[in-house]
Parts: C-alpha cells; structure tokens; sequence
C-alpha cells in the first residue's frame, strides 16, 4: 500500500474541514433548504473540535468523560483502569470550555451566558435529531435555524479569539479562522 491509500486527519485538520464544509453548505442552503441538515451537522462538529483543541492542555484529559479521566489517571499511575479515551458529549465540553479552573492564568474561551447556552442546547439537539432521524416529519423555521448557527459561530468565535489553543501548524489556525468568516457571512 502507499500513502495515497489512506486517509490521515486529526482534531485540528477536521476542526477546519468541517468548517469549511458548513459554510459550503451553508452557502447551499439559500438555494435548497435540504442542506441546511448538513450546515448544522458540519458546524456541530468544528464547534466539537475547537472545544476538544481549547481543553486538551497538552493531555487531553479534561475532554474525557470525568469518569473516564479519572479510569486513565488511575491506569497510568499502575492502578485498575484503561487508558482508552472516552470523549465527553458536547454539551460536557460545553461547559467545560466556560469553566476558569480548566484554563492556566487565562480566561475561559467560552463566556457564561445563559441565552447562549440554551441556544447551542438546542443546535446540539437538532444535530443529534438530524443524524438519529426517526420516522417522522418535521419543520423548522428557517430564521430559527439561522439563530442557532449564529449562535453556534459565536462559540467558535469566543474560542478562537481566546488564544488557548495550542495550534500545531500556524497554517490550519489561520484557515480556520478565514473558514470562520465564511461562516459568518453565509449566515449574513
């Protein structure tokens, strides 16, 4: 096999991709209402991945379900536990990202704000209802969906401008950021 026949990503490179990939479909989605399943989808998953790069702190373990951080501490330290990571939920991260104890001599990426807390529970919600979508129909108001994602971009934005994130290529932190303000411009 060659290096062609696989395909190599990681947090920071799918971070980006999945950014770029929601504005696509974002940009899509005036035209056709069926992508606007996929703009939420895409943009779920860059907002997961800031959230993962913001708290990893060069072990990962504050994106690990608290459990599960505990199991891999005790497992490296020679006690009972494994060491296979177990990534916490969305919303998890969510409020980790908001907590000052997670974050060295700064300030968290993601400000306390309850609006927009309930505004990224419900994005959360609807991205889990379009990859789980059961019999049934459903309509969503179009400016509602727009509010969402907006809001969903702040996060990202909060996250970015924070500077906690230990980017290891200078080039996908700046591409991040130009997929960012595609973003925000397809929403308008």
């Amino acid at each position: 096999m060659t290096k062609s026949d696989y395909w190599y990503t990681d947090t920071e490179s799918d971070e980006v991709s999945s950014l770029s990939a929601a504005a696509d479909f974002l940009d899509r989605a005036t035209s056709d209402s069926n992508y606007w399943k996929w703009s939420v989808v895409a943009l779920h998953s860059a907002v997961q991945g800031l959230l993962t790069l913001s708290l990893r702190q060069g072990n990962a373990l504050l994106v690990q379900k608290p459990g599960r951080a505990k199991e891999i501490l005790s497992a490296l330290e020679g006690g009972p536990g494994r060491i296979e990571p177990y990534m916490d939920n969305f919303m998890g991260l969510y409020r980790k990202a908001q907590d000052p104890a997670n974050f060295l001599g700064s300030q968290p990426p993601v400000p306390p704000d309850c609006t927009l807390e309930r505004a990224v529970e419900v994005f959360d919600q609807w991205r889990h209802e379009f990859l789980h979508f059961n019999s049934k129909g459903w309509s969503i108001n179009i400016p509602m969906l727009v509010s969402r994602c907006h809001s969903a971009s702040l996060v990202a934005e909060h996250i970015l401008k924070s500077g906690g994130i230990l980017w290891h290529s200078d080039d996908l932190a700046a591409e991040s950021q130009t997929q960012l303000e595609r973003v925000q411009r397809a929403l308008g």
